[in-house]
């Protein structure tokens, strides 16, 4: 992570970027007690979805190979385009796609758009890597989601997946999300892992 990166992670005019993401999902995987494993795709991932690059995949992120992942609830994809971070939620138990957006419902599809064949080509990895071919025909579904006011998008995409693992109910606001910006930030530059992980 950079200085202009993390700079960007402390204000909240500023938009977070995807290694910020990464990184605070790495964090939150490794330290959030839930009674149910979840994975995440990161966005380097993401971006060779396209390109069916299952190798690719592999390469960097083994464990959703692993046999943990079979027995998962969660595969998380943040996504981002148009400047705004959405989320897809893929629930690997009952075979559904939740998906999450903190502006106005009526910007659901404008946001989505640039997404469709990333989402398609998650829906062809998981209907190989689970034996499912059921998972090609799942549709999407919009949840709804706490509405943000600045450009928090990416906080809201984090508190989403922090309360879909925990099973809470996604009642936060606004202000909670402000101070939880800041709080990652501090997270992240005094972790332990934070010298070999990434340098500020």
């Amino acid at each position: 992570m950079t200085i202009d990166q993390f700079r960007d992670l402390l204000f909240s005019k500023n938009q977070v970027g995807s290694e910020a993401v990464d990184i605070a999902l790495f964090i939150m995987q490794l330290e959030t007690p839930v009674d149910e494993e979840w994975f995440y795709l990161t966005n380097d991932c993401i971006e060779m979805a396209p390109f069916n690059q299952l190798d690719v995949v592999y390469r960097r992120q083994r464990e959703l190979f692993s046999p943990q992942f079979e027995k998962c609830r969660w595969l998380f994809v943040p996504l981002v385009g148009r400047k705004h971070w959405i989320l897809a939620a893929f629930d690997l138990k009952n075979q559904k796609i939740q998906m999450y957006n903190s502006l106005n419902p009526s910007s659901n599809q404008y946001y989505l758009e640039p997404h469709i064949n990333y989402l398609h080509w998650v829906k062809y990895f998981l209907s190989w890597r689970l034996g499912k071919e059921s998972w090609m025909d799942v549709q999407l579904s919009w949840m709804e989601t706490p509405l943000q006011s600045s450009q928090d998008c990416a906080i809201f995409v984090l508190r989403c997946i922090d309360c879909l693992t925990r099973k809470v109910p996604l009642d936060f606001t606004q202000e909670m999300i402000s101070a939880e910006r800041l709080l990652l930030a501090c997270r992240i530059l005094t972790d332990e892992r934070n010298e070999f992980k990434f340098a500020i």
